[in-house]
């Protein structure tokens, strides 16, 4: 059974357009690491493709790989969520270099767009 949090008002939703994105993430919700693949990447948010149980309102840790190897760690708010696919996150509190960095990144790791 897939459970889907898809209740939330058209004002919770994503803000900023998203793009498609092909790169590994690591994140965590409480002390266990977990390395996914992003789905999507906007400036004020994500999806992650990840299984697990996660809730609304969730505090998860991300952490998105640099090139010179180090990781920036970025606080996100689990807004939506399908079981065994993955969650919804809305970034929280970034600074201006992080905001950049996120785009910088979204650039980076976009997929080709294939629909015509």
């Amino acid at each position: 059974m897939t459970k889907n949090s898809d209740q939330n008002s058209d004002q919770d939703r994503r803000s900023e357009e998203r793009v498609r994105v092909a790169a590994d993430i690591e994140w965590a919700t409480g002390g266990e690491m977990n390395r996914d693949r992003l789905g999507d990447l906007s400036s004020n948010g994500c999806f992650v493709l990840a299984s697990g149980d996660f809730s609304d309102g969730e505090i998860v840790r991300l952490f998105f790989p640099m090139t010179d190897g180090s990781k920036l760690e970025v606080l996100a708010e689990i807004r939506n969520y399908v079981e065994d696919i993955g969650f919804a996150a809305r970034f929280m509190n970034l600074s201006d270099a992080h905001q950049e960095f996120i785009r910088s990144f979204a650039e980076l790791h976009q997929m080709a767009d294939t629909e015509t």
